[in-house]
């Protein structure tokens, strides 16, 4: 029988800021480390903002909102994704945030580099 992974991700994503899947988990052997790809689940609280850019050099990411409301910035437009609202970015798209109600998102980043995403000053 092949053995399944059950976890959760408040425990499993402690010391990753909300990550759960990638290449940042040091057990080689576990099914959670992935050079493929990067999973986060976060519960950012409204007023939660980011104010520096940030960037992927090479991976993209998708952020899917489950529930309440987040204005994504980009250099050159800015939106609000509502519960079922997501977003899709290429590498070297800088992002900034300002969550307007309690949220929670589901972020997929692909493929998962050490390093390749960095925040950035204001531009």
């Amino acid at each position: 029988m092949t053995e399944v992974y059950i976890g959760n991700v408040n425990h499993d994503s402690k010391s990753t800021r909300g990550w759960f899947i990638g290449h940042f988990i040091n057990d080689l052997t576990s099914l959670r480390h992935s050079n493929d790809v990067e999973i986060k689940w976060d519960e950012p609280r409204k007023g939660t903002r980011r104010d520096d850019w940030s960037v992927s050099e090479t991976a993209t990411t998708m952020s899917l909102v489950i529930s309440g409301k987040i204005r994504m910035i980009f250099e050159d437009n800015e939106v609000v994704l509502n519960p079922g609202d997501y977003y899709v970015s290429p590498p070297k798209i800088p992002h900034k945030y300002v969550i307007d109600e309690d949220s929670k998102v589901l972020t997929v980043r692909w493929p998962s580099i050490p390093n390749d995403h960095s925040n950035k000053g204001s531009q």
